[in-house]
């Protein structure tokens, strides 16, 4: 991504951790801050070039939630109404099956999960649970109808997108034994590190 500035334009940058400190300490940046990241989001996901202000009552609308590590978003067998975007941190998606709870999919911050919910399928065929805490962005019917509405909004990418997701779940449903894999590097810790050491024990 290349930001490029214009005429006349002032750039006022702020550290980090600096930021971190102001939005804990005072809730109107946090707000303010909270709601152009979801205002981003929503024209990343859905409709990219919607203005900012086209998009201020939907993106007061969403929901936004804070899940601890091991929190169920949803449970499999339930009825949906709605998608999440991740914000920070990461979920897991596990089918029950013949006793198992199988792994089927982690959801990376800046990915998308829930969609089948609202293009066809309302029956959760999985359950969701923060792999670590994390911030969720829950866009429901109807601000996803508002969404589609948008003159370059397109349906197709995320058609293909939730075709994609269905076909490599169903893979992994398939293999067990790369879900077992992911199962223990995320009880190792892998799913909230920045950093993994492998060690081969057959070369060390």
């Amino acid at each position: 991504e290349r930001a490029v500035v214009g005429a006349g334009c002032v750039v006022i940058e702020t550290p980090r951790r600096t930021m971190l400190k102001l939005m804990s300490s005072n809730d109107e940046v946090r707000r303010g801050i909270d709601w152009i990241f979801v205002v981003r989001e929503l024209q990343r996901h859905f409709a990219p070039r919607a203005t900012t202000r086209s998009l201020r009552e939907i993106a007061t609308q969403v929901l936004v939630r804070r899940c601890r590590a091991g929190e169920t978003v949803y449970s499999e067998g339930a009825t949906g109404e709605s998608l999440f975007l991740v914000r920070s941190g990461s979920v897991t998606l596990r089918r029950h099956r013949q006793s198992q709870d199988l792994l089927v999919a982690q959801i990376a911050a800046g990915q998308r999960f829930g969609e089948m919910a609202l293009m066809g399928d309302a029956l959760r065929r999985e359950t969701a649970t923060a792999t670590v805490a994390c911030d969720l962005i829950e866009v429901r019917r109807a601000e996803f109808l508002q969404l589609t509405r948008h003159a370059d909004a397109s349906l197709e990418p995320l058609q293909q997108a939730v075709s994609g997701r269905v076909v490599e779940n169903a893979r992994m449903e398939v293999r067990p034994e790369a879900g077992a894999a992911m199962n223990f590097l995320m009880a190792e810790g892998l799913g909230e590190a920045t950093n993994a050491l492998i060690i081969h024990e057959a070369l060390c």
